[in-house]
């Protein structure tokens, strides 16, 4: 047996003090008196029922002190201590498919149910904690032997916008992880979350459901067709749970303006997916709707937000001595996504060869030569080396392959203080590195691209682009639209303050570095110095819209019963009322 409110046990100290309030005698006082053969009388009718009446004293005494210790037992809370008597945590699925509608109710509606008969068979005979799993572990409520606290964590889960996570799955399997683990774990879920087990030691409470008819989104893409103004391309793909084939009107409707700038019929097979793409011409940037037109079980999936963000190229001017190599590098990325343009003058990013002469805010050099801010010194041409990456994660480096490349034209160079050195040689002479110095970032490259037929190589263009979308902070392009529960890192410094603005309405101010988590379905506003985007997420989970049948698991029945705290109490009050009605006042003398 364990006691969860030992400290009550210290209120048995005042037993000595009742005690003693029943010996304390009170004298008489004496007082003369003409009729002393009538006292006399009285006296000897005392004197003879006087070992009665301390024998009743000594009775009243023994039930006050057993009343107050029962009383003082109870207040401790008492409890056996047997396997099935374990701490009980409910969790309840709270991801996106428990929203859907079966029968009149959610299945999130039929696991509350569950969950208040849970708690109401406990009638307080052990603690128990509430929790919703997502993407994430949430404890509504610590643990708890009150069942109206326990009732009101569990009306207020709500389902999410988000799919079951694995990952926190596995943080909840390592509750229930140790041998002697004091808790017994309950997982209430409709089953469709497409894990294949379950960690060991959580029991799960399957509800029983049919296949349900359910259309929706599960993929989706719009982006700017590439050299084409005011032309975007709309990819989707629909999924149907439904035994048989659904017809849908489907309509992408523009937030701000309300211009619908598709509306098509689709017919998806049962069990299947339907990809479309369609191509857009003459549309405006900004927030877009995709809508399936269907009244089905799940209305999440009917409807995916996506933003078409205006073109933002970076303007990159050439200073080059082999100009025509570095502007056809440029171009072709201006052809392929309109990310580089080259520009005559004004650019904020200048492509350099050899000596650099003008100030930039930043800066690719090639083949440095002369005196520069961005090199200290130089010394003379090294033979053939063999290259060693430093920081292989770089943005710069992530999708280029140089390590059998020769870096010709290669110098002796030193390079300022607090630079980043991102491949050098065996002897530590950097051949790439990011320097930053005095308002003016630059990405050096310690070789001649003109030798070796590099300007040839597939990996010369592929390095301008990602030092320039490195220095811009643009190597993390925002997609149109994400899944929710996903994360994104906000790309930017740790001074660079974001605003964002979520699909409630409220404003909060984030920083370059930090993640943005996308945790509902809709629009995302997301302004900084560099301007504006609009980005979307939604459910975009097969998983979740698939609807399909799911057999129910039941579990071993949970013990229920009256707490001990709640006899004992019964019986010391029993005990007074008792001794109250039996010695309603008590004599001394």
């Amino acid at each position: 047996m364990s006691l969860l409110s030992p400290i009550w046990l210290w209120s048995l100290l005042a037993l000595p003090l009742l005690a003693a309030l029943y010996f304390l005698k009170v004298r008489p006082r004496r007082k003369p008196t003409n009729a002393y053969f009538l006292w006399q009388q009285i006296y000897q009718q005392k004197s003879s029922s006087a070992f009665f009446r301390r024998l009743r004293d000594l009775w009243s005494l023994l039930l006050m002190l057993l009343a107050f210790a029962l009383l003082a037992f109870a207040l401790s809370n008492p409890r056996i201590d047997s396997k099935d008597d374990s701490d009980l945590i409910i969790v309840m699925d709270s991801s996106a498919s428990m929203q859907a509608f079966e029968g009149g109710s959610s299945l999130l509606d039929r696991a509350k149910d569950e969950a208040v008969e849970m708690v109401k068979a406990l009638n307080g005979t052990r603690q128990a904690a509430v929790a919703s799993l997502d993407s994430r572990l949430n404890f509504q409520s610590h643990l708890s032997s009150h069942p109206r606290q326990l009732l009101e964590a569990i009306d207020a889960i709500s389902a999410s916008d988000q799919s079951l996570d694995t990952d926190a799955m596995r943080q909840l399997g390592g509750i229930v992880a140790a041998e002697d683990s004091p808790y017994r774990v309950v997982f209430l879920t409709d089953g469709r979350h497409g894990l294949e087990s379950y960690p060991e030691g959580i029991e799960t409470l399957v509800l029983a459901s049919e296949r349900l008819p359910n259309c929706g989104f599960v993929a989706a893409d719009l982006q700017w067709q590439p050299g084409r103004p005011g032309v975007a391309s709309f990819y989707c793909r629909v999924f149907n749970s439904g035994e048989e084939p659904a017809t849908v009107d489907f309509e992408l409707v523009h937030a701000a303006t309300g211009v619908i700038g598709k509306y098509a019929s689709l017919t998806i097979p049962p069990g299947e997916a339907l990809e479309q793409v369609y191509e857009l011409v003459g549309v405006d940037p900004g927030e877009w709707k995709a809508n399936l037109v269907v009244d089905d079980a799940l209305a999440l999936d009917n409807s995916i937000t996506l933003g078409l963000n205006p073109r933002q190229p970076l303007f990159v001017g050439i200073e080059a001595g082999n100009r025509w190599f570095f502007e056809n590098c440029v171009r072709a990325f201006a052809r392929a996504g309109d990310v580089l343009q080259v520009a005559a003058e004004g650019a904020p990013i200048r492509l350099s060869e050899g000596p650099v002469n003008t100030e930039a805010p930043m800066r690719i050099v090639f083949r440095p030569e002369g005196d520069s801010l961005f090199w200290s010194e130089l010394g003379e041409p090294l033979p053939p080396v063999l290259a060693e990456t430093l920081i292989p994660e770089h943005p710069i480096l992530q999708h280029v392959e140089l390590k059998d490349f020769g870096f010709p034209g290669a110098r002796e160079i030193e390079v300022p203080p607090g630079s980043v050195v991102l491949m050098a040689t065996e002897q530590g002479v950097p051949l790439i590195y990011k320097t930053f110095l005095e308002g003016q970032q630059a990405v050096v490259m310690n070789f001649d691209p003109s030798q070796e037929d590099f300007f040839l190589s597939p990996w010369f263009p592929v390095l301008i682009h990602a030092a320039a979308l490195h220095l811009a902070n643009r190597e993390n392009e925002f997609a149109p639209v994400y899944a929710t529960g996903f994360a994104v890192e906000l790309p930017g410094e740790a001074t660079t303050a974001w605003q964002v603005t979520g699909p409630d309405g409220v404003n909060r101010e984030m920083f370059g570095g930090q993640s943005l988590r996308f945790g509902s379905a809709g629009a995302y506003q997301l302004t900084s110095e560099e301007g504006s985007w609009v980005l979307g997420a939604g459910l975009l989970s097969p998983v979740d819209s698939n609807l399909r049948a799911s057999e129910a698991v039941e579990l071993v029945a949970i013990a229920s019963g009256w707490p001990i705290a709640i006899w004992l109490l019964l019986l010391g009050l029993l005990i007074l009322t008792a001794e109250s009605v039996l010695y309603h006042r008590r004599k001394v003398g």
